[in-house]
């Protein structure tokens, strides 16, 4: 096609477009925008594109894409990008990678889908989280960002295609044209969200909103007069805030509320009501007005066109990610193209006559509503970087493409200035299309402004061209977008202005800007919003000594303008620039000099200040980004000649000179008060007099804040000046430079002396502060100190101080400077005193006697610091000096000993710990050693050869920590050396500063001056005979090591100390009238003390050194006193004792005298408890009830089991006799109880394919890094059940004072600010002493056990003689059950009655034992009735006396019942239910020990030790206190049963035969429930009928379908306590019980739903290797078809895989031999120290241990059995059950397979493997990709902030207000269908665990740890985190299995006071 038909097509589509965007309303429905009409609107757009569908097919090849909803871009391939860069922008909680090594700067960052592990392989690597939606994008592709090229994951790079028609690419550019013309005429007329609106101005927006029929053809659509109010999403107003003002003003209920504040949120404004009656629109927009939420009324038609103006920017972002016909750029490159062009307006707005008023006046600048801006400044932090391109900026955006002329067609149609067309006063007139999209963001919703930012970045972001004149067009508006930054954006988040991150950081950007001048700009505005609050560019308005302006510096997001300052700074390549052009050198020192001596302060004197301003913390705030700045401009010094930095630090140091002579007001005028004077002074008689600067700090005005000083600094520090005369010149006031005069009374030395006068002075504040002397200041003052001097800001402030002074003590005369120094200190009256008390006073000092040693202290150290710290002198480059400055701040704070990371770097600037070499230093100075168990932390020790390096000096320590360093120190040197630490002297390390500027600065240490301050020193410490001042050692060791270093110094310039040096005046004659004449003479008197032998090897060091400077005084000294040149150290013996050995000697006897006070309290304490617990021995000769045969139960050899007799913990008294005690304990639920989930693969696999036994630990597996393995590890909710288990922390309470205790806890007051732990509704409590959470009291109502473990091992020899015995036994008892007798029958209780009764009067009373054999004698009974009520005074007979610890135990249970015990309990006690009571102790009982076997799973057990020794006291003891609840219920409950009338045998039979079952006393229902499992054949003697079976189901059950253990432990508690039934057969039986349901359940779930997955399991070689074992259960389940044939198939295809089935009758049964063996031991409790170990695996030693047989031998000698094979009795008589079972499970007569499927569920089988939570990834970053893929199930969203749950692996919204419901949060609501009463989530992005329960919770630290063995919550430093199996596991077993959680959150909570919930932790 030629051109001219081209352009006639392109005319005709343009008009087309304009029509059908026209009238696409028209179609609506009432003007809602639907679907459908996006979809009308995208068929429109691409009709056009593609010349009214002839090339269609090139933007679908596929049809399927047109069914797609006219979507190019498939959502599946955006981690894909194509021969482009990637530009992928940062999800907010996006992982992002950063590596140090092998990117330009700290802000390049790569996307998880870009970061190949492969190309960082040692690198230096971080992983952050993007903070917020605005976080960047990837810069993968971007030449500018990397050293080298990358070899991306998901870059492809594709030949480009065959060229597109040019016809195309023109009617594609028309169509872009017009669709962002129209965007721009629909946006221009949208009014700004919350500007005030009455019905003029909607109206008026109306006629502006109509579209000019000149430009769209024909008269636009009309309104209808339908408006709507529009709620605006912000940054200040909470979710409930909004939804209170939506329902008051729609009068809807809460939940469309919550619909509107959520949708407000998510897209970023919503249609809250449209209706005609503008007053009741306006009525509503008050309501929203009163809290200044963003509201506007705007008619439908326009509102729908807005969102038509939405559909097109997504529409073009489709483009832009999308390829035309194979040509991956050429869209992109069109919209770019496009968006620069100018603005071709439409609206009749454009047209109006009248001009809009400006969007921001002026005085409304700093008077914005947001209340944020009231609060002080803080910077943000910088975020991540975004793409880059290398080039300049383009010089226009005029380059069109040239296949198309249609911009030369465009032209500008509006009447009036472009200013007034966009309503905004404009600093730059717009010129594109872009400039106006910039202006206009801000009345557009937060998705309309994140899809524009998209568009900007994957288009004009891009191409090298597009993305320069992207960044010149936003420079150029920067004064403007920064205006509306400050003021009217309602989401600063979101605004454009965040595009600065990513082109002010791309390097040939940053230098454009620096090399074309309009970085000026930036320093412009910064000066003039800053002191007149204005955002200008105008250098008129930069007046000399201009005001801060303190309001708009508590403008929060100004710090952005800092930022974007920094980015350019640190980016550019033209840093020579910013120093060589005087104009831009000018401006940054103007800038700084505004902050100049900014919040100055003066002491109080008199009174303590009253009120303390909030000011300094602005100034605080701003110092570190205004200080950073001077850093980078100083960096240009680097690259200049010698003669150019000597006139850059000249005229630099001329501003700040003439800033302080001159007259004119500032903010500094009250430190320029007294600069003017000069004294004249000198330090004593033998001194010359100099003239200084005259300034007292401690009276004076004074300010933390010097910023030109430090800009100085930096200056002189890069331009590494060769020579001290360099430094000079640089020092001289250059009047040419600055254009202003100088006061000639200021010479060259005086001025010097003032400019470097006030570094000096901040030291000295600093050190005034800490010693006191400004405490009338006030608190902030302190607080002002700790932030200048701590580790976030003393790089920038204190060091520059620091270097400053070095430089005027390198740039004066030596005296001079000692002068100075002692003057500022105010030490001058002490230098005159030479150190003598007497002479001091008040009048001639400012320090008091308290005083004066500390500051003496301070300015030794100060001197100490200033000589040795010499790394910023050695002149280095910036890579060796950060090195030095890292090395030697790792050295400082390891040399204390072993610390962890934490800890350690929290005394090394932040800083030095980001620099990417930091970890390499680390390594090369220190080694790690690793401690051992679950909490296995690395320590970092500093390696012995560089202990010489430290110095106890370090300025930065506190006095405290000076003495430990020194000692570790010594310590360390003695080590590596050899030495004594005696003899270890500690030497300075002063480093050559020959060739540089400082080579002589230490000359001050040389004068007379500083020689009558150490003499002065040292004759204050020292007093007659050489003794040391009390409190003064270290002042005098710190004044040795200042001769010290003095000394040393003059040894290294003898050459140049010509006349005097330290050596020589050290001997010299200063005192003349003091107890000595020289130095010398006092070290002389301190060394021959024989008490001083500390001090001995550094005395003699520096009289050596002395000797070598000096060596004739010296000897004239030494003859003065005859003395010998080495003075001995006294040996040991001589009884002399120095400092550390003296306080070791008083260290020791404070422990020894401690050691013996609690020796004899417990001598005391043992002697008093001595006569209520000796008496049990007598008991053993008296009680005589074996549990099985009556023969003597104690064994004279065996003691007894003690129940623990601690002190309370309350009263602290012993437990005595008569007195009920206990301890406090919780029942809870909990989610321990698992069953075994057949279907699932991988807990089936986890279970079974385990090679450990459950007492070894098998190595951690981590879960792949993929979303489908983590998801498949979560455990399946619906087998999760919960049971109530107790816990106890094991203090012992009396019951009186625990009461006492529970009533003051209930009366408390309540404070509001507390988050009470304890819910007093639930009748919850804290432990007095370890404040572990309880609801319970568990009385210890037994004094001791006496069945030993062994007894209950011995086996029945003929098991089947004993079944048969039993079945007798029970069939004479139904029998005997007949309605004509009256008979009750056998007296089954009365020796349990005997037991109970014995142990009653052993609590009671020791003394009045209750002997069984005096049951039938009267007058015995009533004597010990008599006894008893002597003892407690209580009115008893001989019925109650039995009742009294039943009824004491109700009433305990009743006071602390809480609503998660099970519903049998019951708090009526005067109709209690025994029977339920019972039940809910026995579950209690079963659960917790079922629990504790479950949380002994997977620990390894001592060589030796069985699971019985893996149990600690505290279990045992609440496990039998327990048992011994449930006997005392049952006691009760059979006492009174036997002796109720007609309550007989004969009785419950006919009562249960009528089915009056209600009136059957219930105590009997347990035992005939349990007799009838083990003998069911007996079964039909009870009932009558068969079809009574159903009816009866309480006491008619099955004994495969209850759990073996629950039903062993009940037996335990009724047939061998009441029945007295042998215990070891009834294991034998429960054992064998277990055997026959494993293989049950597992063949079951192959006719289930529940079928399982064998093919997947590969099963371990132990189970598969013994074939014999193989044959066995082959047979076996042969004999299992041929007696259960209804579920025959289930068998066959168990019988598949034997190997399969042994694996699990293995796991099974040894997990209920462990479950037996706990329940064996709480019976059994005496004599277990006795119990061994055997050999084999777990399984033999277990049966061994309990004296039972291995199951496959079980399963043989059966199956032998059937075959006619003679068997042990032990054998035949499990044979025998075996067919009474499997007979009443499924008798042919009555069953079907039906009928079991129903009653027999295959998951009832309890879990037998390892209880483990979520399997977890080795890497947290794959964990934190994992879930930014998931979406919450409750909201459909992907949470910002996920949680996930450790048990299941659900994704829920941590923190959000999204799944809110009722108040709970979606974690709280989790855990009811997931963990019942617990939650463990891990919050992946804070990389901390949430714990919760109930409505309480906890924060804690992940099992994700990083290099240095820490978490780093909240990814603070972005180190790779690595799981920790073994502190994983040790959460799971500590917290969860261990029932722990609730005491995890208690005590967190009762350290705390929190005013927002325990979520505020």
């Amino acid at each position: 096609m030629d051109d001219r038909l081209t352009k006639e097509r392109s005319a005709q589509i343009e008009q087309a477009l304009r029509h059908a965007l026209r009238d696409l309303p028209l179609a609506s429905d009432h003007y809602h925008f639907k679907a459908a009409d996006e979809q009308r609107l995208l068929g429109t757009l691409f009709d056009c594109a593609s010349g009214h569908g002839k090339y269609l097919s090139y933007f679908f090849p596929n049809n399927d894409q047109l069914a797609r909803n006219y979507k190019m871009h498939d959502e599946k391939d955006s981690t894909v990008h194509i021969n482009r860069p990637c530009c992928r922008k940062f999800l907010r909680g996006e992982p992002t990678y950063r590596c140090q090594t092998c990117a330009v700067d700290e802000t390049c960052a790569l996307c998880s889908y870009c970061f190949n592990p492969d190309d960082h392989v040692g690198h230096a690597v971080s992983i952050n989280t993007s903070l917020k939606e605005t976080g960047g994008v990837c810069d993968c592709g971007d030449p500018e960002a990397w050293i080298k090229p990358l070899n991306c994951k998901s870059s492809k790079k594709i030949p480009p295609s065959a060229p597109l028609p040019n016809d195309l690419l023109t009617y594609i550019s028309v169509t872009i044209g017009v669709a962002l013309d129209y965007v721009l005429d629909v946006i221009v007329s949208s009014p700004q969200p919350g500007k005030n609106m009455d019905l003029g101005t909607i109206l008026s927006d109306d006629v502006a909103s109509v579209l000019d029929p000149n430009v769209y053809g024909h008269q636009d659509v009309p309104t209808h007069d339908m408006h709507s109010l529009v709620l605006w999403n912000d940054e200040k107003h909470s979710f409930q805030d909004v939804i209170n003002r939506v329902t008051a003003a729609t009068k809807r209920r809460t939940e469309f509320g919550v619909q509107v504040a959520t949708t407000v949120n998510d897209i970023g404004r919503m249609i809250v009501m449209s209706s005609s009656n503008f007053d009741k629109l306006s009525d509503a927009r008050a309501i929203f007005n009163m809290i200044s939420l963003a509201t506007t009324i705007r008619a439908r038609r326009d509102i729908y066109r807005e969102e038509m103006a939405f559909v097109i920017i997504k529409w073009l972002h489709d483009l832009a990610a999308s390829p035309l016909n194979g040509n991956y750029f050429v869209l992109r490159s069109l919209i770019s193209t496009s968006l620069l062009c100018p603005w071709r307006p439409g609206s009749m707005r454009c047209r109006r006559t009248r001009l809009a008023p400006p969007l921001i006046p002026d005085d409304l600048l700093m008077d914005s509503s947001d209340d944020s801006e009231d609060n002080t400044f803080v910077p943000p932090r910088p975020v991540n970087r975004h793409p880059s391109s290398s080039s300049n900026l383009a010089s226009g955006p005029d380059s069109q493409p040239e296949s198309s002329d249609y911009s030369k067609q465009q032209h500008i149609v509006s009447l009036e200035p472009l200013s007034a067309v966009s309503g905004i006063a404009m600093h730059v007139e717009p010129e594109c299309r872009l400039d106006f999209f910039f202006l206009f963001d801000v009345r557009l919703w937060k998705q309309f402004r994140q899809s524009l930012s998209e568009l900007y970045i994957s288009t004009l972001g891009l191409d090298t061209d597009s993305k320069a004149a992207l960044a010149d067009r936003f420079t150029h508006l920067y004064p403007d977008l920064l205006q509306i930054y400050l003021v009217v954006d309602r989401e600063p988040d979101y605004s454009v202005l965040s595009l600065s991150t990513q082109l002010f950081t791309t390097p040939s950007i940053a230098s454009h800007i620096v090399s074309s001048g309009m970085f000026c700009d930036f320093l412009v505005l910064l000066y003039n919003f800053c002191s007149a609050g204005k955002i200008s560019t105008s250098e008129r308005l930069m007046k000399p000594g201009a005001i801060l302006d303190i309001k708009a510096l508590r403008n929060r997001r100004f710090g952005q303008v800092f930022h974007d300052v920094e980015y350019i700074l640190t980016r550019n390549s033209k840093n020579v620039y910013l120093v060589t052009d005087k104009h831009c050198l000018k401006l940054c020192t103007q800038l700084l000099l505004l902050f100049q001596g900014a919040h100055p302060v003066i002491r109080e004197k008199e009174k303590h200040i009253e009120y303390e301003s909030d000011q300094w913390v602005i100034f605080f705030n701003l110092m570190p980004p205004l200080l950073h700045l001077s850093h980078c401009v100083s960096n240009g010094m680097r690259e200049i000649s010698l003669e150019e930095k000597i006139a850059v630090l000249r005229y630099a140091y001329s501003v700040i000179a003439y800033w302080l002579t001159n007259d004119q007001d500032s903010t500094a005028a009250e430190l320029k008060a007294s600069v003017h004077n000069f004294a004249t002074l000198s330090a004593g008689e033998n001194c010359n007099s100099y003239s200084i600067v005259q300034y007292k700090v401690d009276s004076e005005a004074i300010s933390f804040h010097h910023p030109a000083h430090a800009f100085l600094s930096w200056l002189i520090q890069e331009a590494r000046l060769p020579s001290p005369s360099a430094l000079l010149q640089c020092f001289t006031y250059d009047e040419n430079a600055i254009q202003l005069p100088l006061p000639s009374s200021f010479t060259s030395p005086l001025l010097r002396l003032l400019v470097l006068d006030y570094p000096l002075r901040v030291l000295v504040f600093l050190a005034q502060i800490r010693t006191g002397l400004w405490v009338r200041n006030g608190y902030s003052i302190r607080t002002q100190h700790h932030h200048y001097r701590e580790v976030t800001l003393r790089e920038m402030s204190f060091s520059r101080d620091v270097f400053m002074v070095q430089s005027f003590m390198a740039a004066c005369s030596p005296s001079e400077v000692a002068l100075t120094f002692l003057d500022r200190w105010e030490l001058i009256p002490f230098v005159l005193s030479l150190g003598k008390r007497e002479s001091l006073g008040t009048e001639t000092t400012v320090y008091d006697a308290s005083q004066l040693p500390y500051i003496l202290d301070e300015f030794l150290h100060s001197l100490i610091f200033l000589v040795c710290e010499r790394t910023n002198l050695l002149g280095l480059d910036e890579e060796s000096t950060k090195t030095r400055l890292i090395e030697g701040e790792i050295i400082q704070s390891l040399c204390f000993g072993p610390s962890t990371f934490s800890e350690f770097v929290k005394r090394i600037p932040d800083s030095l710990i980001g620099d990417g070499s930091f970890d390499r230093i680390l390594e090369k100075v220190s080694y790690i050693k690793h401690t051992q168990g679950a909490n296995d932390k690395k320590l970092y020790c500093l390696k012995p050869e560089y202990y010489a390096e430290a110095s106890p000096f370090y300025i930065h320590y506190s006095p405290f920590q000076r003495e430990e360093a020194d000692q570790a120190i010594k310590k360390g040197i003695s080590d590596f050396t050899g030495k004594s630490v005696d003899s270890v002297i500690i030497e300075p390390k002063l480093e050559s500063l020959a060739g540089t500027a400082f080579e002589n600065f230490h000359m001050f240490l040389q004068t007379q001056e500083m020689a009558n301050f150490i003499f002065s020193v040292l004759a204050y410490v020292v007093k007659d005979g050489g003794v040391i001042e009390d409190k003064l050692d270290a002042t005098f060791n710190a004044a040795l090591h200042v001769c010290h270093i003095a000394l040393i110094c003059a040894q290294s310039c003898l050459d140049e100390l010509t006349t005097t040096n330290f050596a020589l005046l050290s001997c010299a004659t200063i005192g003349k009238d003091t107890d000595w004449a020289s130095i010398f003479d006092i070290l002389h008197a301190v060394v021959s003390n024989n008490k001083n032998t500390q001090w001995i090897v550094k005395i003699n060091r520096l009289l050596d050194l002395i000797r070598e400077c000096a060596p004739e005084a010296i000897a004239e000294c030494e003859d003065k006193y005859a003395v010998q040149p080495d003075v001995p150290v006294e040996s040991e013996d001589s009884g002399a004792e120095d400092f550390e050995q003296k306080r070791k000697r008083m260290a020791k006897e404070r422990q020894m005298k401690a050691m013996a006070d609690l020796a004899r309290q417990q001598a005391e304490f043992a002697n008093s408890n001595m006569i209520d617990w000796d008496d049990d021995s007598d008991m053993e000769d008296t009680y005589h009830s074996d549990t099985r045969d009556g023969q003597d139960l104690l064994q004279q050899d065996v003691e007894p089991w003690q129940f623990p007799v601690d002190p309370c913990i309350l009263c602290r008294k012993p437990v005595s006799v008569g007195q009920l005690y206990g301890y406090v304990g919780l029942i809870t639920g909990t989610s321990y109880c698992r069953r075994t989930p057949f279907s699932n693969d991988f807990w089936l696999k986890h279970a079974i394919e385990r090679e450990e036994d459950f007492d070894s630990v098998k190595p951690y597996v981590f879960a792949k890094a993929d979303a489908e393995s983590v998801e498949a590890s979560g455990f399946p909710r619906d087998k999760i059940a919960n049971k109530e288990v107790a816990v106890s922390c094991g203090h012992i309470l009396h019951y009186e004072c625990y009461s006492e205790y529970y009533k003051s806890t209930r009366t408390r007051s309540q404070q509001i600010n507390r988050n009470y732990p304890d819910n007093s509704s639930l009748n919850q409590f804290l432990c007095p002493l370890c404040q572990s959470l309880n609801n319970m009291f568990f009385p210890v109502l037994w004094s001791n056990i006496y069945t030993t473990f062994e007894s209950l091992r011995d086996a029945e020899p003929d098991l089947a003689s004993w079944i048969s015995s039993s079945r007798g036994q029970v069939r004479e008892l139904i029998h005997s059950l007949v309605p004509e007798t009256d008979n009750s029958g056998p007296d089954l209780f009365e020796n349990i009655n005997l037991s109970f009764e014995r142990n009653l009067h052993s609590v009671l009373d020791d003394k009045h034992i209750y002997d069984p054999q005096k049951v039938d004698n009267e007058s015995n009974e009533e004597e010990d009735e008599e006894n008893l009520q002597s003892v407690l005074s209580l009115p008893l007979s001989r019925e109650n006396i039995s009742s009294l610890l039943i009824n004491k135990l109700l009433t305990i249970t009743d006071t602390f019942l809480y609503t998660g015990v099970p519903t049998g309990w019951t708090s009526n006690l005067k109709n209690y239910d025994s029977r339920k009571l019972l039940s809910g102790w026995g579950d209690v009982y079963l659960h917790t020990m079922s629990s504790l076997e479950v949380s002994l799973r997977d620990i390894n057990r001592d060589s030796g030790d069985s699971l019985l020794d893996q149990i600690n006291d505290q279990s045992y003891t609440l496990i039998r206190t327990l048992r011994q609840s449930c006997m005392t219920v049952l006691h009760a409950e059979y006492k009174d049963a036997a002796k109720q009338d007609g309550s007989t045998w004969s009785q419950i039979y006919t009562t249960f035969n009528k089915g009056g079952f209600e009136d059957v006393n219930s105590s009997h229902i347990p035992i005939l429930r349990l007799l009838i499992l083990l003998f069911p054949e007996h079964k039909a003697s009870l009932v009558s009928s068969a079809a009574s079976f159903t009816s009866r189901s309480q006491i008619v059950q099955n004994m495969l379908k209850e759990d073996s253990f629950g039903t062993l432990t009940y037996c335990s508690i009724y047939l061998v306590e009441v029945l007295k039934m042998d215990y070891h057969s009834i294991l034998s039986l429960c054992y064998f019980n277990e055997i026959l349901r494993v293989i049950l359940w597992y063949s079951l779930s192959f006719i289930s739903n529940s079928r399982p997955n064998i093919d997947c399991v590969d099963v371990p070689a132990k189970f598969c290797e013994k074939v014999d074992e193989l044959d066995h259960i082959r047979t076996f389940l042969g004999l299992f078809r041929t007696q259960c044939p209804i579920i025959r198939n289930g068998i066959d295809e168990a019988a598949a895989r034997p190997e399969l089935l042994n694996a699990i009758l293995y796991r099974c049964t040894t997990a209920f031999l462990r479950k037996a063996a706990i329940l064996t031991a709480s019976i059994g409790a005496a004599g277990m120290e006795e119990i061994r170990a055997g050999d084999g695996d777990e399984h033999q030693r277990l049966c061994a241990l309990l004296n039972l047989p291995y199951y496959n031998k079980i399963i043989g000698e059966i199956n032998k059995h059937f075959t006619g094979t003679t068997v042990d009795q032990f054998y035949k008589g499990l044979s025998d059950r075996f067919v009474v079972w499997l007979d009443e499970l499924a008798p042919d007569s009555r069953s079907s397979l039906r009928s079991i499927m129903e009653t027999h569920n295959a998951d009832d089988l309890p879990y037998f493997g390892v209880h483990d939570t979520l399997a977890l990834p080795e890497f947290l970053h794959d964990l934190v990709k994992i879930i930014m893929t998931k979406e919450c199930k409750n909201c459909g969203k992907q949470p910002y902030d996920p949680g996930i749950c450790l048990f299941c692996g659900s994704i829920v919204c941590f923190n959000s207000f999204c799944c809110l419901e009722g108040g709970e949060g979606e974690c709280m609501q989790h855990i009811r269908t997931c963990g019942r009463d617990v939650g463990i989530y891990l919050i992946v992005k804070r990389c901390s665990l949430l714990f919760l329960r109930k409505n309480q919770g906890t924060f804690a630290v992940a099992p994700y740890f990083d290099v240095h063995g820490e978490t780093d919550q909240n990814m603070r430093w972005g180190r790779p985190h690595y799981l920790s199996p073994a502190k994983y596991k040790s959460i799971v077993r500590d917290a969860w299995l261990k029932n722990q959680i609730g005491n995890v959150i208690a005590r967190k909570l009762e350290l705390v006071l929190d005013t927002g919930g325990w979520n505020t932790l």
